[in-house]
């Protein structure tokens, strides 16, 4: 993605009522900061509409035709200040140039918002290159562990809680990075609490820790005790579930690549709060890390690494399924 592009997250800077925008082009794979950033274009401008007939939300996996919604876009308000238009699904247009001569030249009574929920890789193909040169387009960004530690404080906070640094890369270890998982431990939270107090890593535990039958850790927590038959028993309910593969093959590099720090730490006599610190994990999850009582060897995590690796190149270059490479994953790995 093109830097320069301002991100979902950003879009409230240009929601003036004599600025707004006649385009805003979402773009992004996380469906949280996609529909946030939607609900407040939509609160900026709905003060704007008089008329429900000023108001149209369409959706292009519904076989509706673009030209059509342009057309609408193009034409005059019945008594607003404003036209708003929400179109959806962007990503499931195959002609996405059709989109060109309207962004060229957009209607200046019209807000036409469009999301697009899925990836933007590149910004110099059309539409995609005059929607940034115009300013048009918000792009979601993939966050660094320490900025989305300081997203969740920020969000905790919204919801009258107090949560530490150490906490919020607490709950990142356990739920991962995904924004609506962890809004929704946070709105949980704020229940259990009654909307004030701290979120403690007591707190975390207890209640992250119910949210599946099984969760990445509990399956780091096999793999650590070396025991195979639980891990392939966790790995298949954590594909039944609907986690995807590589999203789990990515958390368990992340838990072989600490274990591999740990070990070299140790060496050095670094202590285990200045190591979580360097390597931007909670001090739970890295003591849990050197805890490992089968993994916490080099040769082993070779071997995960290894295994790992394989299985990255199994799901890229072939249709292999992914129940069955995750069995081989579990049998590398704890061979």
């Amino acid at each position: 993605m093109s830097k320069g592009i301002p991100t979902l997250d950003e879009v409230n800077n240009f929601l003036g009522e004599d600025s707004l925008l006649p385009v805003y082009f979402l773009a992004g794979k996380d469906k949280f900061s996609l529909e946030n950033a939607l609900e407040q274009v939509r609160n900026a401008v709905d003060p704007l509409i008089e008329s429900d007939f000023d108001k149209e939300i369409f959706s292009l996996d519904k076989g509706v035709d673009l030209n059509s919604i342009l057309d609408s876009a193009s034409s005059f308000p019945f008594g607003s200040k404003k036209k708003l238009i929400i179109v959806r699904g962007f990503e499931n247009l195959s002609e996405k140039a059709k989109l060109l001569p309207y962004i060229i030249s957009p209607s200046d009574f019209t807000v036409l918002v469009i999301t697009h929920n899925a990836e933007l890789k590149s910004a110099t193909q059309q539409p995609f290159k005059e929607l940034a040169a115009k300013g048009y387009l918000f792009a979601d960004r993939k966050l660094r562990p320490s900025e989305f530690a300081e997203w969740t404080i920020k969000q905790a906070a919204k919801l009258g809680l107090k949560l530490s640094r150490d906490n919020a890369y607490m709950l990142m270890d356990f739920v991962g990075d995904e924004k609506a998982l962890v809004e929704g431990q946070l709105q949980k939270f704020a229940g259990f609490l009654n909307g004030q107090g701290e979120i403690t890593s007591e707190i975390i535990e207890n209640l992250s820790s119910s949210t599946k039958e099984y969760s990445i850790f509990e399956l780091q927590d096999a793999l650590s005790a070396g025991n195979k038959k639980k891990s392939l028993k966790i790995i298949l309910n954590l594909l039944d579930s609907g986690n995807d593969i590589l999203r789990i093959s990515a958390m368990l590099s992340k838990y072989i690549y600490t274990l591999a720090s740990a070990i070299e730490f140790k060496k050095t006599n670094v202590s285990e709060m200045e190591a979580a610190k360097k390597l931007q994990v909670s001090p739970y999850y890295y003591k849990k890390c050197v805890q490992a009582r089968y993994m916490f060897n080099e040769k082993r995590i070779h071997n995960a690494a290894k295994a790992l690796l394989n299985l990255e190149l199994a799901i890229k270059t072939s249709s292999i399924d992914p129940k069955t490479v995750a069995t081989i994953l579990i049998s590398e790995m704890l061979q």
